[in-house]
């Protein structure tokens, strides 16, 4: 899924992430975030895909960002989606934006909290609407915990289901 002003050649799949390998100067820069999310067996496969579509306009592609996504469901009770994200946004004149910063995670006194690892525990401010993301993995990472992302798309489950039990009622 792409914004409006992407351009025509981004539906392409390979020109698209071709293009974001293209504008990273670094041979080990982050390309892109993934996000996984369960969706609910009660909803037909048709209801799930709209559902994800629905998450990825509201939260990525309305600020910009190009999403790529896929559902499996291989009948074992698991339905899910990943969700790819591009890291930049792409600006109205269809050029690629600047990534977001890195945030570092506080304690009370203000000091910054080590990640156990040599480094800082810290999060990217996000361009997403108001929302933190407190960590994203990179392409071949495993699945990321994306807490608010998850929270707003099991809100919409719910209004989805209540609105189909309302469809039921009538």
């Amino acid at each position: 899924m792409l914004p409006a002003h992407a351009p025509p050649e981004f539906q392409d799949r390979s020109t698209l992430w071709n293009s974001v390998e293209e504008i990273e100067k670094s041979s080990d820069a982050q390309l892109a975030r993934e996000i996984e999310v369960a969706l609910p067996v009660e909803l037909s496969r048709a209801e799930q895909l709209a559902l994800v579509r629905s998450f990825v306009k509201d939260n990525s592609v309305a600020e910009g960002m190009c999403a790529d996504f896929a559902l499996h469901d291989k009948g074992d009770g698991n339905p899910h989606a990943h969700i790819m994200l591009t890291i930049r946004p792409l600006k109205p004149d269809g050029h690629w934006g600047p990534k977001c910063r890195k945030v570092y995670d506080l304690d009370s006194q203000g000091n910054r909290i080590p990640d156990g690892k040599g480094g800082w525990k810290n999060h990217r401010a996000d361009i997403f609407a108001g929302m933190s993301i407190s960590q994203f993995n990179t392409l071949g990472d495993s699945a990321c915990s994306v807490t608010s992302a998850i929270k707003e798309f099991f809100e919409k489950v719910h209004e989805i289901r209540h609105e189909m039990e309302k469809e039921h009622e009538n």
